[in-house]
Formats: C-alpha cells, sequence, structure tokens
C-alpha cells in the first residue's frame, strides 16, 4: 500500500489503533452488573449477558494465554510426536561450516544514537552548526555556558 493512498491508510490507521473491547457495550445496570451487549442476536434471540464485573474480569483473564507457551498448537498428523510427521513435515537445512575467523564474530546490529538521529531526523549531532567545526554539537554547547571547559 502506497502512501498516496489516504483512504487506505486511514482504514489501517484505524484498525490498528481500535480498542479491543468497545466500552460503549460494557454500561452498568442499576445494580452495578456489567451488561455487554452483543452486535447481533444470538441464535435465542439474546441481545446481551448480564454478569458482574468480577466475573466479566474472570472471563477476560482466561483469555490471556499463559506465559512462555506457544500459541500455536498442532494435532494430527502435524503433531510434534506423531510417527510419520517426517513424511510431510520438510527437514530444516544444513548449517554450512564457517570457514573463516572473520565471521565468527558477532554482527553488530544496534546503531549509535547519533546516527539514529542523523537517520531518522535528520539532525547530525556529530558536528556543531554553530562554529562549523567538527566535532559534537553538545561540546560546542558546553563551551558556551562554561568558556574554561573544552
Amino acid at each position: 500500500m502506497a502512501a498516496s493512498e489516504g483512504s487506505k491508510v486511514e482504514r489501517l490507521c484505524r484498525y490498528i489503533a481500535r480498542p479491543v473491547i468497545v466500552l460503549e457495550r460494557l454500561p452498568l445496570n442499576h445494580r452495578g452488573q456489567v451488561l455487554y451487549r452483543l452486535k447481533k442476536p444470538s441464535d435465542d434471540v439474546t441481545t446481551a449477558i448480564v454478569m458482574s464485573p468480577m466475573e466479566l474480569m474472570k472471563r477476560l483473564a482466561a483469555l490471556v494465554p499463559r506465559p512462555r507457551v506457544h500459541l500455536t498448537r498442532f494435532s494430527g498428523v502435524f503433531a510434534p510426536h506423531y510417527k510419520y510427521r517426517s513424511l510431510v513435515v520438510s527437514k530444516p537445512h544444513k548449517a554450512y561450516p564457517l570457514s573463516n575467523e572473520d565471521e565468527l564474530r558477532p554482527i553488530k546490529t544496534r546503531l549509535p544514537w547519533a546516527r539514529v538521529l542523523k537517520r531518522v531526523f535528520t539532525i547530525d549531532v556529530e558536528s556543531c552548526h554553530l562554529c562549523e567545526a567538527n566535532r559534537p554539537a553538545y561540546k560546542c554547547a558546553l563551551n558556551v555556558l562554561s568558556p574554561d571547559r573544552d
């Protein structure tokens, strides 16, 4: 999707920013119970569900997955211990041995904050635009604040 497609971008942003629970459908009744209004009537023509606030919290807590548990569970042929799984699922590729010691060094993935500022906001903090010196701008600022410093 291109940035020029404004209506599609707006629709995507509205979709992403929508709340998980629509609060307009969760009013409290006169007894202090939560009245959850359904979007469409169910098969038995129920239009709302009445529950206590604690019961609502229990139902919401049941939807939260346990920590450190895979969210996708496979059954049948794709189950981890199925005896014919190897016939269906492809094997992982073998890793090739490294030949050079330079390749063994870890790859640095984080950029310095100054380079990130320059790349994202086009702010160059590594050179001073006031005195046009090739030194960090914060050092020039420190010299302005206290001239005896360098």
